[in-house]
């Protein structure tokens, strides 16, 4: 569900001051869902052809953790559209997350050609092996950026993480 500006003021300033302390890139949106999740989204729009970058909330959390916590949740996904990362990094995530998709779609078809199916089969999980010291490797800087500019200490946010399902 997209929050509107006007519906979510409060969220937004946090969120504004919170992407201003971690030198973030500017949210276009916050979307809130169903989950006890929390997210940093960068997608493609086609017209005009720019990026839309989108905080991902969810309800459960954003009732459930308190004051402090959010803030360091918050501070570590924005962390993700902060320059710290570097773009090789942020192409191992979309690669992965490509073939991951490509798989389930061929799932879903169940009209995959064998050799396919197990070439996917085969090479997703090396995939995900290779990827994996990375994709580490970026959350621990998101966290060290979120922690460098003291918006929330990330030892709450590392409490926080283990109260729900995932936060990524």
């Amino acid at each position: 569900l997209p929050l509107a500006r006007s519906d979510g003021r409060a969220l937004y300033d946090l969120v504004e001051e919170i992407r201003r302390a971690v030198g973030a890139s500017t949210v276009e949106g916050i979307l809130i869902t169903d989950g006890f999740n929390a997210s940093a989204v960068v997608y493609w729009t086609f017209w005009p052809l720019r990026r839309r970058r989108t905080l991902v909330l969810g309800l459960p959390a954003l009732t459930t953790l308190s004051t402090g916590e959010l803030r360091a949740v918050i501070a570590h996904e924005l962390a993700h559209f902060s320059s710290a990362h570097d773009p090789f990094a942020a192409w191992v995530y979309r690669t992965h997350r490509s073939w991951v998709a490509l798989r389930a779609a061929l799932d879903r078809r169940l009209a995959t050609p064998v050799y396919v199916y197990w070439f996917i089969r085969w090479y997703v999980p090396r995939l995900y092996a290779a990827s994996a010291g990375v994709a580490r490797h970026h959350e621990f800087v998101a966290d060290a950026v979120a922690d460098r500019d003291d918006v929330g200490a990330c030892a709450v946010g590392g409490i926080a993480l283990h109260r729900g399902e995932t936060i990524n």
